[in-house]
C-alpha cells in the first residue's frame, strides 16, 4: 500500500472489504482527518480499488449464504444499513442465487437446503424434550425463521416436508 494511507487506515483495510459508507464513517470518526487530507485519501482508495460497494456486497452476501442462518430480505436489510442501495442489494442477491442455482441445478437449492436442515434440528430438539409440535409450536418456529428474513413461502413449504 502506499504510504498516503495512514497505518490505522491500512491496519481497517486488510480486515475485510467495506462499503463505501464504512470506510467515510472510519475516515471521519477514526481518524479525524481535515476535509482536504480526507478528499486526497478518497481519491487515493478509488484509484486503488477499494471503494467498490458492489464488491463488498457480494462478498457479504456470500459469507451470509455460508453462515445459512438468515434468508433475504435479513441480508438485504444489512446490506442497506452499510449504506449499500437496496437495489445493488438485491441484485448481488439474485446474481449470486443464479450461480448457487447453476451449481445444484435447482432454484433456491442451498438456501433452502439449509433452512430445511435447521428447522429438521429445532424439531429435533423440540421432540428430545418431549414437546409437541402442534400450532402453536409451529407458529412459534415461523415467526423464529421470519425475524430471521426467511420468506414464509419458503419455511411453511420446508416444515411441510418436515412434518
Amino acid at each position: 500500500m502506499d504510504t498516503i494511507f495512514p497505518k490505522r487506515l491500512e491496519k481497517y483495510l486488510s480486515l475485510r472489504p467495506h462499503s463505501a459508507k464504512e470506510l467515510q464513517l472510519y475516515l471521519s470518526r477514526k481518524l479525524q482527518l481535515g476535509a482536504a487530507s480526507m478528499q486526497t485519501i478518497w481519491a487515493s482508495l478509488e484509484q486503488a480499488g477499494y471503494i467498490d460497494d458492489e464488491a463488498f456486497a457480494l462478498w457479504w452476501v456470500n459469507g451470509r449464504l455460508s453462515q445459512g442462518k438468515y434468508g433475504k430480505s435479513r441480508v438485504v436489510m444489512e446490506l442497506v444499513t452499510k449504506g449499500i442501495t437496496k437495489d445493488t442489494a438485491e441484485r448481488v442477491w439474485k446474481s449470486r442465487e443464479a450461480m448457487q442455482e447453476n451449481d445444484e441445478g435447482e432454484a433456491g437449492g442451498v438456501t433452502q437446503e439449509r433452512l430445511k436442515a435447521r428447522l429438521k434440528l429445532e424439531i429435533e430438539k423440540l421432540s428430545g424434550r418431549n414437546i409437541a409440535i402442534d400450532l402453536k409450536q409451529k407458529n412459534k418456529i415461523i415467526r423464529k425463521y421470519l425475524g430471521r428474513g426467511f420468506s414464509y413461502q419458503e419455511i411453511s413449504r420446508s416444515l411441510g416436508e418436515l412434518l
